[in-house]
C-alpha cells in the first residue's frame, strides 16, 4: 500500500547555499561595484558546487487570482514547493536557492506546512525570473 503523501512529491530539487568566502559545498558569491551580492549560477559555475541538500518536492504555482489579490504585477513566476521536513530541509532559508525542473529558483520564504503532526512538511516559496 502506497503512503498517501508520498505520491505527490514527484520532482527532485537541489538546494544551494551561498557564501562570500570559499567553503566546502557552498557556491561562492561576489560583490559588484555597488557592493551588491552577485550569486553565480550553480549550473554553470566552475567547478560545479555540490548541493547542500536534495529532496523530493511537490510544485504548486501561484494562481493569477492570488497574484492579483496580492497586487503583484511583475515578470516572476511564484511557486510553492512542498518538501518533507528533516534536519537539512529545516535549515533552508530565504538566502538559499534551488534548482528544480532545470531552472534556478530564489527562495523567498520557508514555513511549516500541513500534514498530521509537527515537522512533517515544509512549504518553500520561491520565484523564477521569466
Amino acid at each position: 500500500m502506497a503512503r498517501s503523501g508520498a505520491a505527490r512529491l514527484d520532482r527532485r530539487v537541489a538546494f544551494y547555499r551561498y557564501a562570500e568566502t570559499p567553503a566546502s559545498g557552498k557556491v561562492t558569491a561576489t560583490r559588484n561595484a555597488l557592493n551588491e551580492v552577485v550569486r553565480p549560477d550553480p549550473a554553470t559555475a566552475t567547478p560545479a558546487p555540490d548541493p547542500f541538500c536534495e529532496a523530493w518536492a511537490a510544485r504548486m504555482d501561484l494562481s493569477d487570482a492570488e497574484r492579483l489579490k496580492a497586487g503583484i504585477e511583475d515578470g516572476f513566476l511564484r511557486t510553492r514547493w512542498t518538501v518533507r521536513s528533516n534536519a537539512k530541509t529545516r535549515s533552508i532559508t530565504a538566502g538559499d536557492m534551488m534548482i528544480a525542473d532545470g531552472r534556478n529558483w530564489d527562495i523567498k520564504g520557508v514555513k511549516e506546512a500541513g500534514g498530521s503532526g509537527r515537522h512533517r512538511y515544509l512549504e518553500i516559496t520561491a520565484v523564477e525570473e521569466l
